[in-house]
């Protein structure tokens, strides 16, 4: 507090609670001790020629699908200056942690308003629009259909990607649009790669992202 000339504690005979300004003067310590991890990074790998490392987030269906194929651009453009980090969760999480400086940049999905993504004190670039498909798996009678819908699959058992996920939130406000009711899902994984596998054993339908 004497550092800052101001107080970051509410004091009260009852207890000590942080403030507001405690709160910021956290973010930014956040961010200058992820700033001081980053000079340690670059100080040791001076030796190793690597000029930059970049640490990137995504879901693990972005990852597979979006930062994979760039990574492997990157790799042969670059050659050994560029060190990458990959990580990988749900985009929220991944916001939070660019924000408090332990990501470089994020590759996600988000339904928000962009007035809202300008509040956010990130800056957002849209990539494109995601199309979503049906999954079945081999030989199902519907799977040789071009023009299949979700009228076509409701007696199949459902498999989801795990809430919160924007493509699963995307799906049930399109069925509630058009008046259809989904079954619950029959089971639900955070991995795109295990629900792939489990539609392409027979263990159900799914709708997933492009």
């Amino acid at each position: 507090e004497r550092l800052f000339g101001c107080r970051l504690f509410e004091r009260s005979q009852q207890a000590l609670v942080p403030s507001e300004r405690w709160r910021a003067m956290l973010r930014g310590a956040r961010l200058l001790m992820a700033e001081l991890g980053r000079v340690a990074e670059d100080v040791s790998s001076a030796d190793a020629d690597i000029a930059l490392t970049l640490r990137l987030g995504a879901p693990s269906s972005l990852m597979l699908g979006v930062l994979v194929p760039a990574v492997r651009k990157l790799a042969a453009a670059e050659g050994r200056r560029l060190r990458i980090e990959l990580r990988e969760g749900l985009t929220p999480d991944l916001l939070e942690r660019l924000r408090g400086g332990d990501l470089d940049g994020v590759v996600g999905r988000s339904a928000l308003p962009d007035e809202v993504l300008r509040r956010s004190g990130l800056v957002f670039e849209k990539c494109y629009d995601e199309e979503m498909q049906i999954v079945l798996p081999l030989g199902h009678p519907a799977a040789e259909r071009a023009d299949i819908g979700l009228r076509d699959v409701l007696g199949e058992r459902w498999i989801a990607q795990s809430q919160p996920s924007l493509p699963r939130l995307t799906i049930e406000a399109r069925c509630r649009e058009e008046g259809i009711s989904l079954p619950g899902p029959f089971a639900d994984s955070d991995s795109m790669l295990t629900i792939l596998q489990l539609c392409a054993r027979g263990a159900g339908a799914a709708v997933l992202p492009r």
